[in-house]
């Protein structure tokens, strides 16, 4: 399994009004998406955290929005 984060257009939940989340998506080894989780940054060092979130911008900046509602399909 692998992972990262992604920008997700959660508008669907929010009675169409526009939302965004970063998400933690969860892949099969084959890359398809097999699920997603809320997130909440942490770490035991502020380097650490750091660390954390500079990989989160780097992966919201370099990957595609995904559609929740497909999100949701493939659950």
């Amino acid at each position: 399994m692998n992972w990262n984060h992604r920008i997700v257009d959660m508008t669907h939940e929010n009675l169409g009004d526009p939302w965004f989340e970063i998400k933690e998506v969860h892949y099969e080894n084959n890359g398809k998406i097999i699920g997603y989780a809320d997130i909440c940054t942490g770490d035991e060092t502020v380097e650490g955290l750091i660390f954390c979130l500079e990989r989160m911008l780097t992966d919201v900046r370099n990957k595609k929005v995904i559609n929740g509602v497909t999100l949701k399909e493939e659950e």
